[in-house]
């Protein structure tokens, strides 16, 4: 996992932030081919019998992240070696609004 991923997973958007100003390498990949932008996606996955309330309040904390990536450059159609876009990884994991994010 590389060290902008650690920042992703951890929802840091200020040193995510920081790191992409001082010229990071978004296109760092791991062992499974996935960059950044996947584990992103994931970020306020929600259950279905979560509240509402849950779901946004998943939504509201997760998204700025995505949009740091997306605004640094990152390709959000990039795939991972499963051939795996981060717009799939949001599918999968039950996240509407990342997903409904990268749709447009």
């Amino acid at each position: 996992m590389s060290g902008i991923t650690v920042f992703v997973a951890c929802n840091n958007v200020a040193v995510l932030e920081l790191l992409c100003r001082r010229g990071a390498d978004l296109s760092l990949v791991d062992q499974d081919g996935a960059m950044s932008i996947h584990y992103a996606a994931q970020l306020g996955a929600s259950h279905p019998d979560d509240s509402p309330r849950k779901v946004e309040a998943a939504a509201a904390t997760s998204l700025p992240t995505l949009r740091a990536l997306l605004s640094a450059g990152v390709d959000p159609n990039c795939r991972d070696e499963d051939g795996r876009t981060p717009l799939m990884w949001a599918a999968t994991s039950g996240n509407e609004h990342t997903r409904a994010h990268l749709q447009c």
